[in-house]
């Protein structure tokens, strides 16, 4: 079958949870086109190489700030520039839905990217926005799901029972159950019994003017944690790490390295994004939180692992690192063990029972 898979061009965090599911379908023998643009589609260049056709869209306005609670501000300033970016999303997809004529339709997160022609299926974890301060979902945004996206199933990257995503996929008011189907966490990174030698890992990400003061404040601090601390500073450059005092500091870490050192790790120090979160649950790690100011996706979410006992968090601006990891230390993490293998499994069943 060809299979057209498009993906949210807003950081790498889709590009990444998708592959396993890509390397499935590409495995089974399907013809996939991969649309998306910037960062994310040189990112899956490099991982799927020449295996997969590659369409570049225009990259989609992106409403997420790095001031403090703005993200639902951006989203109503630009409001009429996301109309009109998907209005030519839809427009381009036509055109190319007409000349290569695909039998499966996947958006991973890409609200431009359906068809009434054949089975269709988006990929979310956030089936609805987060109101700043009251970390409240905003219903009116579940709605948009319902009336202006023409979905078979709306496949969500969580468990139906102990949640992840909380709110966010949960406890949804205009949507049909029979219509959402959570697979269970997606992830590209894989559990392995290593000997846990790096006492801290912090891994420094986000837009760059929230990037650049986390790793003001991380290097402000770094000299006050004892034991060994690898930095990853989430930028372009050398993979070779630098020592700074009892700390490894990467400026840019491959998949393979960080993996590796994410295994190691006794606790994880890191935006509270969701592939992150997953990418944890995976591996079975305790972690401190950051999240990305503004972002009240990860600050909903930061806030929801710590009512559930499985992990702390601090706002960025209040940042103590030794203090806060101590504090950190005394949750549980997440301690089940889980094969996303199930997951992918559970996505081949979603797509293909609608054929």
């Amino acid at each position: 079958m060809r299979i057209v898979f498009a993906l949210c061009s807003w950081g790498l965090g889709h590009a990444t949870r998708s592959l396993p599911l890509i390397r499935r379908l590409v495995k089974d023998g399907h013809q996939v086109d991969i649309i998306c643009s910037g960062r994310p589609l040189e990112f899956l260049k490099k991982n799927m190489s020449d295996s997969v056709g590659y369409v570049r869209f225009p990259e989609q306005p992106d409403i997420i700030s790095s001031g403090q609670s703005r993200m639902l501000f951006n989203l109503v300033h630009k409001t009429p520039e996301l109309a009109l970016s998907l209005l030519d999303e839809k427009k381009r997809f036509k055109k190319y839905q007409l000349k290569n004529s695909p039998d499966i339709v996947i958006s991973d997160s890409r609200y431009g990217i359906d068809s009434s022609k054949v089975p269709s299926f988006f990929i979310s974890h956030q089936l609805r926005l987060m109101s700043p301060y009251l970390f409240k979902p905003i219903i009116f945004t579940e709605f948009f799901n319902k009336c202006f996206m023409n979905y078979n199933k709306l496949i969500v990257p969580d468990f139906d029972k102990d949640s992840i995503s909380g709110d966010l996929s949960h406890g949804l008011v205009f949507t049909e159950r029979k219509k959402v189907e959570y697979i269970g966490v997606l992830s590209d990174f894989r559990k392995v019994e290593v000997k846990k030698d790096i006492d801290c890992m912090i891994s420094i990400s986000g837009p760059e003017d929230a990037r650049v003061d986390f790793e003001k404040k991380v290097f402000e601090q770094l000299d006050s944690l004892d034991g060994n601390v690898v930095v990853s500073l989430g930028k372009t450059g050398s993979s070779e790490p630098v020592s700074r005092g009892n700390a490894q500091v990467y400026d840019y870490m491959d998949k393979d390295t960080r993996e590796n050192c994410m295994n190691r790790a006794k606790i994880v120090v890191s935006r509270s994004g969701y592939s992150t979160i997953m990418d944890l649950y995976v591996l079975r790690k305790k972690a401190l939180y950051i999240p990305t100011p503004g972002q009240t996706e990860q600050e909903y979410l930061a806030r929801y692992l710590k009512e559930k006992e499985i992990s702390d968090f601090v706002s960025q601006d209040r940042l103590d690192i030794s203090e806060d990891l101590a504090a950190a230390k005394r949750y549980k993490g997440f301690t089940k063990r889980y094969d996303v293998k199930k997951s992918v499994d559970n996505f081949m069943d979603v797509i293909f029972e609608s054929k």
